[in-house]
Protein backbone atom coordinates (compact mmCIF):
# COMPACT_ATOMS: atom_id res chain seq x y z
CA UNK A 1 0.00 0.00 0.00
CA UNK A 2 1.32 3.47 -0.79
CA UNK A 3 2.37 5.63 2.10
CA UNK A 4 0.24 8.63 2.91
CA UNK A 5 0.87 12.14 4.13
CA UNK A 6 -1.55 14.23 6.13
CA UNK A 7 -2.24 17.61 4.57
CA UNK A 8 -3.01 20.80 6.52
CA UNK A 9 -6.68 20.40 5.61
CA UNK A 10 -6.88 17.13 7.49
CA UNK A 11 -7.32 15.03 4.33
CA UNK A 12 -4.99 12.20 3.46
CA UNK A 13 -3.34 11.95 0.07
CA UNK A 14 -0.98 9.37 -1.35
CA UNK A 15 2.69 10.21 -1.46
CA UNK A 16 3.53 10.04 -5.13
CA UNK A 17 6.64 8.11 -6.00
CA UNK A 18 7.95 7.43 -9.46
CA UNK A 19 9.88 4.39 -10.58
CA UNK A 20 13.14 4.91 -12.46
CA UNK A 21 15.81 2.65 -13.92
CA UNK A 22 19.17 2.69 -12.19
CA UNK A 23 22.41 2.07 -14.10
CA UNK A 24 22.26 -1.53 -12.85
CA UNK A 25 18.82 -1.86 -14.49
CA UNK A 26 16.93 -2.22 -11.22
CA UNK A 27 13.77 -0.28 -10.48
CA UNK A 28 14.01 2.22 -7.64
CA UNK A 29 11.56 4.71 -6.24
CA UNK A 30 12.30 8.34 -7.00
CA UNK A 31 10.49 11.04 -4.98
CA UNK A 32 8.07 13.11 -7.06
CA UNK A 33 9.83 16.41 -6.28
CA UNK A 34 13.17 15.03 -7.47
CA UNK A 35 11.56 13.75 -10.65
CA UNK A 36 9.84 17.08 -11.33
CA UNK A 37 13.15 18.88 -10.79
CA UNK A 38 14.78 16.58 -13.32
CA UNK A 39 17.13 15.00 -10.79
CA UNK A 40 18.42 11.55 -11.71
CA UNK A 41 15.87 10.80 -14.44
CA UNK A 42 17.78 12.49 -17.25
CA UNK A 43 20.95 10.50 -16.68
CA UNK A 44 19.44 7.06 -16.31
CA UNK A 45 19.84 4.75 -19.32
CA UNK A 46 16.92 2.84 -20.78
CA UNK A 47 17.38 -0.90 -20.56
CA UNK A 48 18.04 -2.75 -23.80
CA UNK A 49 15.98 -5.91 -24.08
CA UNK A 50 17.84 -9.06 -25.01
CA UNK A 51 16.33 -11.46 -27.52
CA UNK A 52 16.84 -14.96 -28.84
CA UNK A 53 16.83 -16.54 -32.28
CA UNK A 54 13.03 -16.90 -32.27
CA UNK A 55 11.95 -14.79 -29.28
CA UNK A 56 11.38 -11.08 -28.77
CA UNK A 57 13.10 -9.00 -26.12
CA UNK A 58 10.47 -6.79 -24.46
CA UNK A 59 10.83 -4.05 -21.83
CA UNK A 60 7.83 -1.97 -20.74
CA UNK A 61 9.11 1.59 -20.26
CA UNK A 62 5.64 2.79 -19.19
CA UNK A 63 2.68 0.53 -18.52
CA UNK A 64 -0.53 1.95 -19.97
CA UNK A 65 -3.51 2.66 -17.74
CA UNK A 66 -6.17 2.63 -20.47
CA UNK A 67 -8.09 0.00 -22.40
CA UNK A 68 -6.46 -3.24 -23.37
CA UNK A 69 -4.93 -5.51 -24.14
CA UNK A 70 -5.99 -5.62 -27.81
CA UNK A 71 -7.21 -8.86 -29.38
CA UNK A 72 -6.72 -10.36 -32.84
CA UNK A 73 -8.82 -8.57 -35.52
CA UNK A 74 -9.00 -5.35 -33.47
CA UNK A 75 -7.58 -2.17 -34.97
CA UNK A 76 -5.06 -0.28 -32.87
CA UNK A 77 -3.43 3.09 -33.31
CA UNK A 78 0.31 3.29 -32.58
CA UNK A 79 3.26 5.63 -32.82
CA UNK A 80 6.78 4.20 -33.07
CA UNK A 81 10.50 4.72 -33.57
CA UNK A 82 12.71 2.07 -35.18
CA UNK A 83 16.47 1.47 -35.18
CA UNK A 84 19.07 -0.90 -36.58
CA UNK A 85 21.92 -1.89 -34.27
CA UNK A 86 20.27 -1.00 -30.94
CA UNK A 87 18.28 1.79 -29.32
CA UNK A 88 21.25 4.12 -28.83
CA UNK A 89 22.46 3.65 -32.40
CA UNK A 90 22.60 6.47 -34.94
CA UNK A 91 20.79 4.21 -37.43
CA UNK A 92 17.22 5.29 -36.69
CA UNK A 93 15.14 4.62 -39.81
CA UNK A 94 11.66 5.60 -38.61
CA UNK A 95 10.14 8.13 -36.21
CA UNK A 96 6.37 7.98 -36.60
CA UNK A 97 4.60 9.89 -33.86
CA UNK A 98 1.32 8.49 -35.13
CA UNK A 99 -1.29 7.58 -35.61
CA UNK A 100 -0.60 4.43 -37.61
CA UNK A 101 -3.57 2.07 -37.75
CA UNK A 102 -2.86 -1.65 -37.58
CA UNK A 103 -5.37 -4.51 -37.55
CA UNK A 104 -3.84 -7.26 -35.44
CA UNK A 105 -3.54 -10.60 -37.22
CA UNK A 106 -3.84 -9.10 -40.71
CA UNK A 107 -0.13 -9.13 -41.57
CA UNK A 108 0.06 -5.36 -42.13
CA UNK A 109 3.28 -5.14 -40.10
CA UNK A 110 6.11 -7.57 -39.37
CA UNK A 111 5.09 -10.51 -37.13
CA UNK A 112 7.37 -9.40 -34.29
CA UNK A 113 5.71 -5.99 -34.11
CA UNK A 114 2.23 -7.54 -33.91
CA UNK A 115 3.44 -9.88 -31.18
CA UNK A 116 4.89 -6.91 -29.27
CA UNK A 117 1.60 -4.98 -29.37
CA UNK A 118 -0.28 -7.91 -27.81
CA UNK A 119 -0.51 -7.46 -24.06
CA UNK A 120 -0.11 -3.66 -24.14
CA UNK A 121 -2.65 -1.22 -22.72
CA UNK A 122 -3.52 2.21 -24.12
CA UNK A 123 -0.88 4.74 -23.07
CA UNK A 124 1.84 2.11 -22.73
CA UNK A 125 5.36 2.56 -24.07
CA UNK A 126 7.33 -0.57 -24.90
CA UNK A 127 10.84 -1.21 -26.21
CA UNK A 128 11.15 -4.34 -28.32
CA UNK A 129 14.15 -6.11 -29.86
CA UNK A 130 12.92 -8.18 -32.81
CA UNK A 131 15.15 -10.90 -34.30
CA UNK A 132 15.48 -11.00 -38.10
CA UNK A 133 13.32 -14.13 -38.30
CA UNK A 134 10.33 -12.13 -36.98
CA UNK A 135 11.23 -8.87 -38.74
CA UNK A 136 12.31 -8.58 -42.38
CA UNK A 137 14.16 -11.93 -42.62
CA UNK A 138 16.63 -12.93 -45.31
CA UNK A 139 15.34 -10.38 -47.85
CA UNK A 140 15.55 -7.19 -45.81
CA UNK A 141 13.48 -4.17 -46.81
CA UNK A 142 12.35 -3.29 -49.43
CA UNK A 143 11.64 -6.94 -50.15
CA UNK A 144 11.59 -6.68 -53.94
CA UNK A 145 13.14 -4.80 -56.83
CA UNK A 146 16.57 -3.40 -57.48
CA UNK A 147 16.63 -1.57 -54.11
CA UNK A 148 15.94 -4.83 -52.24
CA UNK A 149 17.51 -4.80 -48.78
CA UNK A 150 18.87 -1.26 -49.01
CA UNK A 151 16.93 0.31 -46.11
CA UNK A 152 17.03 -2.69 -43.78
CA UNK A 153 19.76 -5.21 -44.63
CA UNK A 154 19.01 -8.95 -44.82
CA UNK A 155 19.09 -10.89 -41.54
CA UNK A 156 19.21 -7.72 -39.40
CA UNK A 157 17.50 -7.48 -36.01
CA UNK A 158 15.26 -4.43 -35.62
CA UNK A 159 14.59 -2.37 -32.47
CA UNK A 160 11.22 -0.65 -31.94
CA UNK A 161 9.86 1.74 -29.33
CA UNK A 162 6.06 1.52 -29.53
CA UNK A 163 3.37 3.68 -27.94
CA UNK A 164 -0.17 2.26 -28.01
CA UNK A 165 -2.43 5.24 -28.65
CA UNK A 166 -5.90 3.66 -28.92
CA UNK A 167 -7.85 0.46 -29.51
CA UNK A 168 -10.89 0.52 -31.75
CA UNK A 169 -13.83 -0.99 -29.94
CA UNK A 170 -15.54 -3.86 -31.73
CA UNK A 171 -19.03 -2.94 -30.52
CA UNK A 172 -19.33 -0.11 -33.05
CA UNK A 173 -18.65 2.76 -30.63
CA UNK A 174 -15.50 3.92 -32.45
CA UNK A 175 -12.34 4.75 -30.59
CA UNK A 176 -12.25 4.82 -26.80
CA UNK A 177 -12.19 7.98 -24.75
CA UNK A 178 -8.60 7.53 -23.64
CA UNK A 179 -6.76 8.55 -26.80
CA UNK A 180 -3.13 9.55 -26.32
Amino acid sequence: APSTRRMATGRWRPLLLLLAWTPTLALVQVPRRAALAGVALTTLPFPTPSFGEESLGIVDVAVGQGDGPPRVNQTVSIGYKAWLGGFESEKQFADVKGPVYVTLGSGQVVPGLEEAIEGMRVGGLRRVAIPASKAYGATGYPREGEKRGTLIPPNAPVYFEIRLRSIKLTAGFGFGLNLL
